[in-house]
């Protein structure tokens, strides 16, 4: 397996990841503060496990995407890869 393959195959399952699991909470924790509830305890340490992964993770994403998707729009790209139909369209 070359390296732009193990890099591929990493991206596929963070955005997997992403698309089932963390973009949906996130969601849930954001519509319910918009609808006046509070923090409790499960969301501080989602949110917060959330933010010491992607500070941990941030450059190396940077990384793989200039290396996946070298010279041109991220958002346009994405749109080309099928787990991202949804989601681009309907959060960026």
């Amino acid at each position: 397996m070359s390296d732009s393959e193990r890099e591929l195959g990493v991206f596929t399952v963070t955005i997997e990841r992403f698309a089932d699991f963390l973009l949906p909470r996130a969601l849930d924790i954001k519509a319910k503060v918009d609808s006046g509830g509070r923090f409790d305890d499960f969301d501080i340490e989602f949110l917060e496990n959330v933010m010491v992964e992607a500070n941990g993770t941030a450059n190396a994403y940077r990384i793989a995407f200039s290396r996946l998707f070298p010279g041109g729009d991220v958002l346009q790209r994405l749109r080309k890869i099928k787990i991202f139909e949804g989601i681009v369209e309907n959060n960026f």
